[in-house]
């Protein structure tokens, strides 16, 4: 369906809302899978990955960010909107920690599956430290989240060393790659009025301009620029083909975020990734899952399929401040809360009578510590 608001031509997706929020979301989750991949390609090959994603991106920023500006004239995001667009691109830089467990020996199926974490965790800290009731489904996927990291990272302390041994830090930046992801679906859900593109420019510059800067600087370990001179026509191959996959995944997630909460993001984008992961470990690297890792996974999925269970559970709808008034700590965190815990059927921030304003200041302090592990979740 076309629909022409002013200057602008929108086109609005045939299917549902949800529908299409989800079908972005599994793309998403694809491409990020096969950047992951090609990192460990790349690597094999000895071709600078980050430096060649980054030219990519700097290409397909600049095309994006004429047809935004030049083309259709869409307004850049306003000042109270325009703190969680830099967020995105913040957030979306926290992926990078993702590419650098790859290139430190940890297989693509296990690091998808660590980014799954967040979903569990992050939520039901979230319950937990707002007072709210902590039921036996939501315990169900805590504990197994928590047993699914450990029998997928196998610690040297609880398992004996094997064969391939792959370093702690390297599980550990996955799981910090997750916790990033998480906050990405928070600040996107956070300004649904902002053109989805722009989320998606901020982030390709925030990350190419990362990119290169620590490559540069040989505090990420990147191969040299003599592809560059040596061969131009695969050096642009491989420029398009990442900056393609980046933008894809990059305007994916930022889209179909604004249609869903973000638990259902989340599940949609971690389970994709999941799946994809260790079928292209296993089609690419000839790297099949052990026995251990695979149980891993499975309580993985579990605790995710519990927690999607857990938010049919009804909650009231969260009220946000009055009009006119910016979110405080207590509403940014029982939002956040409920943005992952929440079904299908979860209602923006509501604003709540002005006359309440006064009465609900109070009640921030004891959320502090409830807000500030939402966000870094």
């Amino acid at each position: 369906k076309r629909e022409r608001s002013g200057t602008t031509l929108r086109l609005e997706p045939a299917m549902s809302n949800i529908a299409y929020g989800i079908t972005l979301t599994a793309t998403s989750g694809l491409c990020t899978t096969a950047l992951l991949a090609l990192t460990k390609v790349l690597q094999q090959q000895e071709l600078p990955y980050y430096r060649l994603s980054g030219v990519g991106l700097f290409v397909m920023m600049f095309t994006i960010l004429y047809w935004l500006v030049w083309i259709e004239k869409i307004p850049f995001p306003r000042p109270p909107l325009l703190k969680w667009v830099l967020l995105r691109g913040l957030f979306g830089v926290g992926q990078t920690p993702a590419f650098l467990a790859v290139r430190a020996g940890a297989p693509v199926g296990d690091v998808t599956t660590l980014t799954s974490t967040n979903i569990a965790v992050a939520a039901l800290l979230g319950r937990l430290l707002l007072g709210e009731r902590f039921t036996p489904v939501q315990g169900l996927a805590l504990i197994c989240s928590l047993a699914g990291t450990v029998l997928v990272c196998r610690p040297s302390f609880i398992f004996s060393s094997g064969a391939e041994e792959v370093p702690m830090h390297a599980y550990l930046m996955a799981l910090g790659a997750g916790f990033s992801r998480a906050c990405v679906y928070l600040t996107v859900r956070k300004a649904p009025e902002v053109h989805s593109l722009w989320f998606t420019v901020i982030t390709m510059c925030t990350t190419a301009t990362t990119w290169w800067v620590l490559a540069q600087a040989e505090i990420m370990a990147d191969y040299t620029l003599d592809v560059f001179v040596d061969s131009p026509h695969i050096t642009a191959a491989w420029c398009a083909v990442l900056g393609g996959l980046v933008y894809i995944a990059t305007a994916a997630i930022s889209k179909g975020s604004q249609y869903c909460p973000a638990g259902v993001t989340a599940t949609v984008s971690t389970g994709t990734s999941m799946v994809s992961g260790y079928i292209m470990q296993a089609a690419l690297f000839g790297t099949t899952p052990s026995p251990i890792t695979a149980a891993g996974a499975g309580l993985m999925t579990v605790g995710m399929a519990a927690s999607a269970f857990a938010a049919r559970t009804p909650r009231a709808p969260v009220e946000g401040p009055a009009a006119g008034e910016e979110p405080g700590v207590s509403e940014l965190a029982s939002w956040a809360a409920d943005e992952f815990t929440s079904g299908l059927g979860t209602e923006p921030l509501r604003r709540r009578p002005a006359a309440q304003g006064a009465a609900a200041a109070g009640s921030a302090a004891p959320v502090a510590v409830g807000a500030v592990t939402v966000a870094l979740a």
